[in-house]
């Protein structure tokens, strides 16, 4: 994740531990602006600002924003976030023009800083190959390719520089009922997948249910129940939000 550690790393440059509240003014600023570009992303796509807003305002009041302030480390999450979406939009502008050098270069780096921001960063990738259905094939064709390029750069510089970034790593990590030391290393390629898969499924269920999980990734369904009044206001912001996206 070297984009988030350059900053923290520059910045240390150039105030030391004199203002340690500047660490924490540049991750707010960070995560102001980045949910400005989810509120863009939303209007464009939608033409509904009431949608727009929701979304929005949803990001802001998140209760896991509080560690993208108070964690200096976080802003990985809202560098990779602010970068991906930045490139979506940019090529959401171009859909019905032509997509010129400048702007393919531009959606490459974003695309590509996400990535080095942190590695959910890629799934902006992703969502550039399957989101847009261009009118103009040639449109098209150079976004594949730039999603692709970006993607294919991003892990030729981890086998490069990072070798793979595959060593020992150990964390607590939760699999259904139960909260476990997992060392990648000393997992056998099929409980590798396992957990791979239910982390990628826990991220995005507790994206939409945060209270559905511990920090740990450990499953509690019963929080729903006693979070009940925020988990329908929660539903119902979600769901009333994409109603409104889909709307067109």
């Amino acid at each position: 994740r070297p984009i988030a550690h350059l900053t923290t790393w520059l910045q240390y440059k150039i105030v030391g531990l004199n203002s340690v509240e500047s660490y924490f003014v540049f991750n707010l600023i960070v995560w102001i602006t980045a949910i400005w570009t989810v509120y863009a992303f939303i209007y464009i796509y939608s033409q509904s600002r009431l949608s727009a807003a929701i979304i929005a305002i949803f990001m802001l009041l998140d209760r896991r924003a509080l560690y993208s302030m108070i964690w200096i480390g976080e802003r990985q999450s809202t560098l990779a976030c602010l970068f991906g979406f930045t490139a979506i939009l940019l090529a959401l502008t171009s859909l019905h023009s032509n997509l010129g050098h400048l702007k393919k270069n531009l959606i490459f780096f974003f695309l590509l800083f996400s990535a080095l921001s942190k590695e959910y960063g890629l799934a902006f990738s992703g969502a550039i190959l399957f989101l847009f259905d261009s009118n103009n094939p040639n449109n098209k064709r150079a976004l594949i390719w730039t999603a692709v390029s970006s993607v294919v750069v991003y892990f030729v510089m981890r086998t490069l520089l990072a070798s793979g970034a595959s060593g020992d790593y150990c964390e607590d990590m939760g699999f259904f009922f139960s909260e476990r030391r997992i060392c990648y290393s000393e997992l056998n390629y099929i409980d590798k997948i396992y957990q791979h898969l239910y982390n990628i499924g826990a991220s995005f269920a507790g994206t939409i249910f945060p209270t559905l999980f511990n920090e740990g990734g450990r499953l509690y369904p019963m929080n729903i129940v006693k979070n009940k009044v925020f988990s329908f206001f929660t539903i119902c912001l979600f769901g009333f939000a994409i109603a409104g996206v889909y709307k067109k």
